[in-house]
């Protein structure tokens, strides 16, 4: 629990960042039009057992779950700005196989829970059809790897320990709420407890133990304040690790999908085989898309008070 709690506050500096830069109204009700969808309440969580996919389509966050099967049980969740399940939209669930191909209308299951039953074989793509949102969207996912995956639980432990082992780490982060807010923001994490961030055109920060500063833009005077210690480098992930599952191999690279089922958050993510390290990393969440480009492990990384 001390690593999650660490993620979340690493988490909320960045969407402090995010607002202040974007105007991005995190955890606000998106609007809607057409025929009135609600955000009621929490979405429940996937089944047990079953393969996770998300994306972000404009101001939503669209998931599946599929449970392997004959036939095939798949759960779309919509949630909406606010992390509560969208209701009373009108979704489709489309099945592709090598030789066949169905689609269901989704029967609700829950808020923002749409379900349907699929006879394919050997999937090679899943897609989500909305309707009753503003413009009606279409959600595609791909199929890359073998049917059923196999379990990703194992390796997803292995990447997060040899993160936590990183002596340091640059990365570049793309972080949207929806269609026209994102901010792009360049990550410097060092150990033991050293990070670094500047928003593009934005706002910069650095942390040093239990002191920080931060300023509104560059060439504005830093601000010096007192924040809790923050270990680095700590996977962005967290250890809230559910229905991991490896969707791809190859011989030098291995792209799995996983649930945080608190927040709620689906990630996507590739990582070098040999080191299990992420090379790239999705995480679609309310209100919150990110994208991670890893760009250096273990280099030397300076991270100095401010002059």
């Amino acid at each position: 629990m001390v690593g999650v709690r660490r993620a979340v506050i690493l988490l909320f500096i960045a969407l402090a960042a995010v607002a202040a830069v974007a105007g991005l109204w995190l955890g606000r009700d998106a609007k809607s039009t057409g025929s009135q969808p609600r955000q009621a309440g929490p979405a429940p969580a996937p089944p047990a057992g079953s393969v996770v996919l998300a994306r972000e389509s404009r101001e939503l966050a669209v998931a599946l779950a599929i449970r392997q099967g004959r036939p095939l049980r798949i759960t779309a969740t919509v949630v909406g700005q606010s992390g509560t399940g969208v209701d009373g939209l009108e979704v489709a669930l489309t099945a592709a196989g090598k030789s066949s191909r169905a689609t269901r209308a989704g029967r609700p299951c829950g808020h923002g829970c749409y379900k349907a039953t699929l006879s394919v074989v050997a999937p090679t793509g899943f897609t989500v059809r909305i309707a009753g949102a503003g413009t009606p969207r279409t959600v595609a996912f791909q199929v890359r790897g073998q049917w059923p995956p196999a379990d990703g639980g194992r390796f997803l432990g292995r990447a997060t320990r040899a993160f936590r082992r990183l002596r340091s780490v640059l990365l570049l982060e793309r972080l949207a709420s929806g269609p026209g807010h994102s901010i792009v923001t360049t990550w410097k994490l060092a150990a033991p407890d050293r990070l670094e961030y500047e928003i593009k055109g934005g706002p910069a920060g650095i942390v040093i133990g239990t002191r920080r500063w931060d300023r509104a833009k560059p060439g504005a005077p830093w601000t010096s304040s007192e924040t809790t210690l923050l270990p680095q480098p700590t996977a962005p992930w967290g250890s809230r690790i559910a229905n991991a599952y490896v969707l791809s191999r190859t011989r030098h690279e291995l792209t799995a999908s996983w649930l945080d089922p608190v927040v709620p958050a689906w990630f996507t993510a590739t990582f070098e085989r040999r080191t299990a390290l992420p090379i790239e990393l999705r995480m679609t969440a309310p209100a919150h898309f990110m994208r991670h480009r890893y760009l250096a492990f273990n280099h030397k990384v300076r991270i100095e008070p401010p002059k």
